[in-house]
C-alpha cells in the first residue's frame, strides 16, 4: 500500500477500502504527531493544538481532495477552553464515514498508563460510556465518528463547566449542523437515528 496511489483516489473521488482508510489517516496521524512532538503526556500550550489541527487540516483535506470541518472547541461550545480538532469524510466502499481527529486529546489526561489513562487533570473519572472513545483517540488520534460519539466527545468538555449554564442540547445542535454544513454530511443518517436528547 502506498500513500501517494490512496491521495490519487481521494483527490479523484474513488472509493476507499477500510484498509485504505486506515492507512491514510495512521500515516497522517503518526506523521504530524512525531513533527509536533506529541508523543507523551505533557501540557501543551493551545498554539502546539492549533498548529497541530491545522497540520490535519491541510494534510488531510486539503491536499486529498476530502471533505471536513474544524472544531473550534470554545467557540462551538460555547466554553472557556482552546482546543481544536477536526471532522474528515471519507468515501468508504460507497459509504459516507465521518472520523473525528484529535492529535492533542491526551493533553486533558494524567498520564497514558493503566491507572491514570481515563483520570482528567482535575481528577474527574471518565464514564463507561466515555473510555471507548478517550482510549482510541489517546492511542491513534482518530475514531470513526457517529451521532453518539460525537455527543460523548462534546460532552467530556462540557462536564469540566457543569456549575456552568449550557443548554447542550443546543450546543450539540449548532455543532452538528455547521459541521453538516462544512464537511457535506448528515451525521445522523450515518446511524440512522433521529438526534436525541443529551
Amino acid at each position: 500500500m502506498n500513500i501517494n496511489d490512496i491521495l490519487n483516489k481521494t483527490r479523484n473521488g474513488i472509493v476507499l477500502t477500510e484498509e485504505e482508510t486506515r492507512y491514510f489517516l495512521d500515516y497522517y496521524c503518526t506523521r504530524i504527531k512525531k513533527e509536533n512532538v506529541i508523543d507523551k503526556f505533557n501540557s501543551w500550550d493551545y498554539k502546539v493544538c492549533f498548529l497541530t489541527t491545522m497540520d490535519v487540516g491541510t494534510e488531510m483535506i486539503l491536499r486529498s481532495g476530502l471533505n471536513g470541518s474544524l472544531l473550534n472547541i470554545s467557540k462551538d461550545l460555547e466554553i472557556p477552553l482552546t482546543h481544536y480538532s477536526n471532522v474528515i469524510v471519507f468515501n468508504i466502499n460507497n459509504r459516507v464515514v465521518p472520523y473525528l481527529i484529535d492529535l492533542t486529546y491526551n493533553q486533558f489526561f494524567r498520564a497514558y498508563n493503566d491507572d491514570d489513562s481515563y483520570v482528567l487533570l482535575d481528577d474527574f473519572v471518565v464514564s463507561e460510556e466515555q473510555k471507548s472513545l478517550v482510549s482510541k483517540l489517546n492511542k491513534d488520534g482518530y475514531i470513526e465518528l457517529n451521532d453518539e460519539l460525537l455527543k460523548v466527545y462534546i460532552n467530556m468538555f462540557l462536564d469540566f463547566y457543569k456549575d456552568k449554564k449550557i443548554n447542550r442540547d443546543n450546543v450539540y445542535r449548532n455543532v452538528v449542523e455547521r459541521i453538516e454544513k462544512e464537511a457535506l454530511l448528515n451525521i445522523s443518517s450515518i446511524t440512522n437515528e433521529k438526534i436525541k436528547k443529551m
